[in-house]
């Protein structure tokens, strides 16, 4: 968005108010509450229309010098203009609306007068205070996006100003103005469903909401204030009860059973837990101990039942009696595998035969916690950190606990407490999959040369991997590799760094057990979205530091880089964001950290992944990032991709300018600007399975 075309934009919306105020003058409104009403609004309007025009020239400028390049304009300053031009547009066509119609008699000027308040006061003078502190954050940033956490003086001036914004209209009247009709239909529908699930929280804050309640907020589907109202304290205060039990609610209602309706079916769909052990990672021939949702000779008759009506199995895999020789991390060894041990095999009969064309687990929607992990080394292990690069300890309390400097991987601790579940899915049976306790399949499709490795978004404090399965199942079937998924613990039951040492795990089980996957492992993807984006990057950071074979690329959709709670442009549109409202971003700090959100602040690259240094980005495999340019974590992608660029890494970034954050999940009814981009995924994974 150039600086002339909203300059040009102002210039005209000036003419339009000032001929209205003349009008208003020469034939006032019976009503005098109206005439006032009408003269304040657009006086408020004049007021920030004049602010913005002193800043958007710098705001132009800025736009152009943060583009990652002329090909892929986006950051947070040109989504500032993209909204600022949307709004202006906006109140042009209230402004001439009423202009042509106030004087007949069905034109509703209480209407009016309201569109007119929220657009002026509501939403255009708080763009104008958003555009003066995106100024000052350029003007210290350097050339950074994101001002410096130790500008604690400035910080706190700006974030005093960010409080007091009025933001109800965003929500209310003006939610989701900028975005195409079709996002803002699905938009609607899930602020509907958040307001119904507010009022029944505030009611009884101790029951919990499912289905019912969210269905109770189509009340409020032609009454934009009220809706507001009981939106704004999440947009304002940190509440992670609320955020869990909110954005599980397509794990725990029926919504769970959407992907299935919209997506492929698949001959592949199954939770396998993994009992965690160091041995399990040596050996390609870990042990299913039970299956407790059907026998074997059921499970094997899978292939010629179709039945719609069905329970999954729960694949418990634990380590041989003997593995490979100590020391041994990685690698590929194959093995036939051995029946379950005596004693421990349980079997649970089901009422019915499943199909294996869709097949589906019958674990909770989320994992159970696992106790958080310490950091220690191995005795004589030699820990590998880059030239130049710190290895810093995680921040989590009981990380900080073990007073080390370096956050070597390691497994005691998961040894001790916990398993990690895992999903497997696949549009195909292929030879080696995992069938049932004692075989792995002999027929299907020939080993797949790729495997997708995929870390679910959620905040890191909810969803699971089933939540995802609406573009999951359909990257099944158009990329035809097999796709693990991981269920990592959530927090705050657990923190920092649980899920990432979860994830390497899986990482390093998939590596040391590609035959039960059905892929040879030529070609690894590690992929993930949101919160699953910063663990996707955080694992392959690990793999640098660790000496593990990288993938063969990273595929990140508007991933959580920056997990400090730092301020950009592009974070100043969580004022406003109808996803990702302040309050929820500080909320999922605060529970992922365990520390206060505001003042949190950390140099560890594996929590925050922008922070790492040249020497462990120089380690990195090609990254491929797909943004949000309506997003407040879109200068995290940006930033990242710029320090890539820099080293002349290997680094692709698409900003999709007018979709919102977690645009995957709106595959199939978020209309063209969705489609487009779910296209482009499955274009890159194609390119970087087949390398």
């Amino acid at each position: 968005m150039a600086a002339g075309n909203v300059e040009g934009q102002i210039t005209r919306l000036l003419e339009s108010i000032n001929e209205l105020l003349v009008d208003l003058e020469q034939k006032p409104q019976r009503s005098e509450t109206e005439q006032n009403s009408y003269v304040s609004s657009l006086y408020n309007i004049l007021g920030a229309l004049h602010t913005i025009q002193l800043d958007v020239d710098e705001l132009s400028k800025a736009a152009v010098r943060f583009d990652f390049s002329p090909e892929c304009p986006g950051n947070g300053y040109r989504s500032l203009l993209f909204i600022i031009s949307a709004a202006i547009t906006k109140v042009q066509e209230i402004v001439s609306s009423i202009m042509q119609r106030r004087g007949s008699i069905f034109f509703r000027n209480t209407v009016a007068t309201e569109e007119l308040h929220d657009y002026g006061f509501g939403v255009l003078r708080t763009l104008a205070r958003i555009a003066r502190l995106s100024v000052s954050v350029l003007d210290h940033a350097g050339d950074s996006l994101f001002l410096k956490m130790d500008r604690t003086d400035l910080r706190e001036v700006i974030l005093l100003e960010v409080e007091s914004m009025h933001r109800e209209s965003f929500f209310g009247t003006a939610m989701g103005f900028y975005f195409p009709p079709a996002v803002q239909t699905v938009l609607k529908t899930i602020i509907l469903a958040l307001t119904g699930c507010r009022v029944a929280y505030a009611r009884e804050p101790d029951v919990a909401f499912g289905s019912t309640a969210a269905l109770g907020g189509s009340f409020y589907m032609f009454n934009d204030r009220a809706r507001a109202k009981h939106i704004l304290p999440l947009a304002m205060e940190e509440d992670i009860k609320f955020v869990k039990a909110f954005w599980n609610l397509v794990d725990t209602t029926p919504a769970r059973h959407l992907a299935k309706i919209m997506g492929p079916l698949l001959e592949v769909n199954r939770v396998i837990t993994l009992q965690v052990s160091d041995d399990l990672l040596m050996t390609s021939s870990a042990r299913v101990l039970s299956v407790n949702a059907a026998t074997e000779e059921q499970l094997d008759s899978w292939v010629m039942v179709n039945d719609s009506d069905f329970r999954p199995e729960r694949a418990v895999l634990v380590p041989p009696q003997s593995g490979l020789p100590s020391g041994q991390t990685s690698g590929h060894t194959s093995g036939s595998e051995s029946g379950p041990a005596s004693g421990t095999a349980t079997h649970a009969r089901p009422s019915r035969l499943a199909s294996i064309r869709d097949e589906e687990d019958d674990l909770p929607p989320s994992p159970q916690p696992v106790a958080v992990l310490l950091p220690a080394v191995p005795e004589q292990a030699e820990a590998f950190v880059p030239e130049q690069a710190e290895a810093v300890p995680p921040v989590a309390a009981a990380a900080a606990a073990a007073a080390t400097t370096n956050d070597h991987w390691v497994l005691e601790q998961m040894e001790l407490f916990g398993t990690v579940k895992i999903r497997l899915l696949a549009y195909n049976r292929r030879v080696g999959m995992l069938i049932n306790s004692k075989t792995q399949a002999v027929s299907g499709g020939p080993p797949s040369t790729g495997l997708i490795i995929h870390f679910h978004g959620g905040g890191f404090v909810a969803q699971s991997s089933q939540a995802h399965e609406i573009y999951l199942r359909q990257w099944a079937k158009d990329v035809d590799v097999p796709i693990l998924s991981v269920d990592y613990s959530l927090a705050p039951e657990t923190q920092y760094p649980t899920a990432l040492e979860e994830c390497m795990y899986a990482y390093r089980w998939a590596l040391s057990n590609m035959d039960k996957l059905g892929s040879t492992g030529q070609y690894i993807c590690i992929t993930g979205d949101s919160a699953g984006g910063n663990l996707t990057v955080a694992v392959a950071l690990k793999c640098v530091q660790e000496k593990i074979r990288l993938p063969t690329a990273i595929l990140a959709f508007y991933p959580a880089l920056n997990v400090q709670f730092t301020l950009s442009p592009a974070r100043f549109m969580s004022v406003f964001d109808c996803l990702l409202p302040q309050g929820v971003l500080r909320a999922c700090l605060s529970a992922y950290t365990g520390q206060p959100s505001v003042t949190f602040n950390t140099n560890d690259p594996l929590l925050c992944p922008i922070l790492a240094s040249d020497a462990w980005l120089q380690g990195l495999p090609p990254v491929y990032i797909a943004a949000s340019g309506m997003d407040p974590l879109l200068d995290d992608s940006v930033e990242f991709a710029r320090n890539l660029k820099r080293l002349g890494k290997p680094v692709y970034l698409k900003v999709f300018e007018q979709l919102p954050h977690g645009f995957l999940a709106f595959r199939g009814s978020g209309g063209p600007h969705v489609a487009e981009a779910y296209n482009l995924s499955v274009e890159w994974l194609r390119r970087i399975l087949s390398r």
